[in-house]
């Protein structure tokens, strides 16, 4: 239940940081005839000490704005109170600095109501211990946070200097690996050349064997060639040697046949020889036949 508690005018303007003049003018507004919002009347003149409250307590009911405010005021006083007996424990050892989120909480109402010394001895009079509670709080957090960000600092620049080395270390790595590459690269074409060279070999011993049994092969032929050739030879000079002989006979044979030829020629000869003496004969025989018949006939016509 909200209650009306007079305030005075020094302590109000304290509150609200102003001077009393700009107070006095402020309620001076809320207070003319025909509003009457706050009291005292506005027939009374306002000082310092002069207590300034609600009119009625039925204006705390149907003032929106006061409600609010009087909600915000209810909050602010509560983390003030938590806050002073959060000090007051930590006064006699009986708890720790505010963190968060407490300590940011509290942070954000600092920031936002900026409490009094005058605001907070309403609620308590030890304010400075709740003050001083949240700035050692937020010190100490601060620190911690620094503390801790340095370490981090720390952890990243040796993380960092880590990871440096374990990357120089593993660009060596890679260096020895992409080396040791190279050479099982060229030990695998040494090995490659070397059985290329071995295969090469063997497929020139190969043919060196392929060559010796085919000059081998060739060699028996060229030596079966020989002998066919020695006995064609052989079997040459044999016809040689018989065609010799048949020439021989056929030159002899030719020989007598010329020689019959030339037998034959003179016994033709002399056969026409003959045959001329004959007729030469004849011819003479018929002229002494003629001969003789005429003298016959001669000597018989007389």
């Amino acid at each position: 239940m909200v209650l009306r508690r007079p305030i005075s005018l020094g302590l109000n303007a304290a509150l609200a940081e102003a001077i009393e003049e700009e107070v006095i003018r402020v309620v001076d507004h809320f207070r003319q005839p025909g509003r009457s919002f706050l009291m005292p009347g506005a027939h009374i003149p306002l000082h310092s000490d002069s207590m300034i409250e609600l009119s009625h307590e039925s204006l705390m009911r149907i003032w929106t704005r006061l409600s609010a405010w009087v909600d915000d005021e209810f909050e602010s006083a509560s983390m003030y109170k938590r806050l002073s007996e959060a000090a007051a424990m930590y006064q006699i050892g009986k708890t720790g600095l505010w963190r968060p989120p407490d300590l940011q909480l509290a942070l954000n109402w600092q920031k936002k109501q900026r409490p009094t010394r005058e605001w907070g001895q309403r609620y308590d009079e030890a304010f400075e211990r709740a003050i001083v509670f949240l700035d050692t709080s937020r010190i100490t957090y601060e620190a911690e946070l620094k503390n801790q960000e340095m370490l981090q600092r720390r952890v990243l620049a040796r993380t960092r200097a880590t990871a440096i080395f374990l990357g120089v270390a593993f660009l060596i790595a890679i260096l020895f690996f992409v080396f040791a590459y190279i050479q099982k690269l060229e030990a695998d074409q040494d090995k490659l050349r070397a059985e290329r060279s071995n295969k090469e070999a063997q497929e020139q011993r190969l043919l060196a064997e392929i060559q010796k049994n085919q000059a081998d092969s060739l060699r028996l032929v060229t030596e079966k060639r020989a002998v066919e050739l020695e006995a064609a030879k052989e079997s040459v000079e044999n016809a040689l040697d018989l065609a010799i002989r048949e020439r021989d006979r056929a030159d002899a044979a030719l020989a007598t046949a010329r020689l019959q030829e030339e037998n034959a020629r003179l016994a033709g000869q002399e056969a026409f020889l003959a045959r001329l003496m004959a007729d030469e004969d004849a011819e003479e025989a018929c002229k002494s036949y003629e001969y003789s018949h005429r003298l016959y006939m001669l000597i018989k016509a007389q």
